[in-house]
This record gives C-alpha cells, sequence and structure tokens, in this order.
C-alpha cells in the first residue's frame, strides 16, 4: 500500500508540472493571438512567474506552519509525559524517534499522553473515593484524616496507606457499635434493676437510638461514664442493704427473736 501510495503522489507531481507547461502554452497562444511580443511578452512571463512564486510562497509558509506546529505539539506531549510519568512515581525517557516521521511521533507521544492521562484521572478518582470515605468515618469518629492530600495525583504508595487508615477506621467504628450495644444492654438491664429511668437528652438516646448512635470519642467515654455511674448505685445499694440487713439482725438478737422468725422476715 505504501508503494500504491508513492506511486500516486509521483504522478500528482507530474501532474502539477504539466498543468504548469499547459498553463504556459495556452497563455502563450492568448498572447500569440493578441500580438503581445517583445517587451510586453518578457513582462508578461514575469508577471506569470511572480505569481507562481507568491502561490508557492504561501503554500510553502502555510506548510511551515503546519510542522511548526507539529514540532510544537511534540514538546508539549513530552512536557506533559515528564509531568505525568513523575505525578505517577515513573521514571519515563521521552526522545524523538528519529527513524519516524513528525507525524508519526506526534501520534505516538499524543497515544502516550493519553493513556498517562488516564492512570492519573483513575487515581484521582480513587482518591476522591477514598477521601469521602474517609471524612465520613473521621466525622462519625470523631478522628483526624489521613496525611494524604486531596486534589494531587497520590502515589501507589499513599493511596495503600489511606486504604489501611480507613480499615483501620471501619474496625474502630465496628468495635466502638459492639461495645455501645453490650453497654446499652448493660444500662437497660441496671436502670430497671434499680428503677432509675434515663433523664437527660444523652441517656435517653443512649436507650432508644438503636443503631443511630454516633460512635465518637466524646459519646463512647460519656457511654462508659454513664454505665459507672449505675454499676457504682449498684453496688451502693447493695452495700446499704447489707448494712440494713446487718442492723436489722443486731437489733432482732437483743430483741431475742429467733433465727426461724427472723428467716421468715428476710424472706418476706
Amino acid at each position: 500500500m505504501k508503494n500504491s501510495i508513492m506511486q500516486e503522489s509521483s504522478e500528482l507531481c507530474d501532474s502539477i508540472v504539466d498543468c504548469v507547461h499547459t498553463s504556459l502554452s495556452e497563455l502563450q497562444s492568448i498572447w500569440d493571438e493578441i500580438g503581445i511580443r517583445g517587451e510586453m511578452l518578457r513582462a508578461e512571463y514575469s508577471s506569470v512567474l511572480n505569481h507562481v512564486r507568491m502561490m508557492w510562497s504561501d503554500k510553502i509558509a502555510e506548510e511551515t506552519a503546519r510542522r511548526e506546529k507539529i514540532v510544537d505539539n511534540i514538546m508539549c506531549y513530552q512536557t506533559s509525559i515528564n509531568k505525568m510519568s513523575t505525578q505517577l512515581g515513573q521514571r519515563l525517557t521521552v526522545e524523538v524517534n528519529t527513524n519516524l516521521t513528525l507525524l508519526e511521533n506526534e501520534s505516538k507521544l499524543k497515544e502516550r499522553v493519553s493513556e498517562l492521562s488516564d492512570m492519573c484521572n483513575d487515581r484521582l478518582r480513587k482518591l476522591k473515593e477514598l477521601k469521602d470515605a474517609e471524612k465520613e468515618l473521621c466525622y462519625i469518629l470523631t478522628e483526624k484524616p489521613c496525611d494524604v492530600p486531596g486534589g494531587i495525583v497520590p502515589s501507589v504508595e499513599q493511596l495503600e496507606h489511606l486504604q489501611e487508615h480507613i480499615l483501620g477506621l471501619e474496625q474502630e467504628k465496628s468495635r466502638r457499635l459492639a461495645e455501645y450495644r453490650s453497654t446499652k444492654r448493660t444500662i437497660i438491664n441496671l436502670s430497671s434493676e434499680l428503677e432509675i429511668p434515663p433523664s437527660s437528652q444523652f441517656e435517653i438516646e443512649v436507650v432508644s437510638g438503636g443503631d443511630l448512635f454516633k460512635p465518637s470519642a466524646y459519646n463512647m467515654e460519656q457511654l462508659r461514664s454513664y454505665s459507672k455511674e449505675l454499676e457504682n448505685k449498684k453496688q451502693s445499694h447493695q452495700q446499704l442493704a447489707v448494712q440494713l440487713r446487718s442492723q436489722i439482725k443486731t437489733m432482732w438478737t437483743r430483741l431475742d427473736i429467733s433465727e426461724d422468725s427472723m428467716k421468715i422476715s428476710v424472706d418476706q
């Protein structure tokens, strides 16, 4: 196919030469018919020559500008490849292949720019997904985000680091919610046993909040404090009951009440 194109181009080149010769012959015939000779004929030939020169000059300038545009594109592509390869943590050597034409080099570099651009966009898209997930978890847990900046093409190591951080946050969230559910059951049992219903807004949310409970560091501390408070009250009541029973037993002994009577009273 390449030979066919070359042959066709050669034929077109010959056609251009033939066209010039034919046109000059037609002009010569017209000038002969008019009677243009001598200086006038030389002036007409000079006019045609200037016209042809201007036409070729314009075409050459057009193609020179085209060539310079391709060279500029190649340089821009090289710059883009160097920049993106650095962002991606790659070390690419971008050189023009002297065995290829300018158009072929431009096409290959453009294709490489497209590939690297897709890679950058994929990483940025992945980064946004991870940062959004991290942001939500950090809000729920009131934890600090990872030190991977957003909006900048991350390295593979940075994405892995961010994924590990998110995994740690998810595990911490699961651990806190499990602790919340266990502590909630304890609180409900203690509240019922002590006949002390929740009073504050937080206490009410703990008992009736369900999975809507926000396991932030502060809320978890408040939850533990609430449970500990009820446990301390239970222990205090138990100690008081022991003391009262001891005092009652002492009084019964002084009143010479039989052990059977004391046992019946205690059971009641």
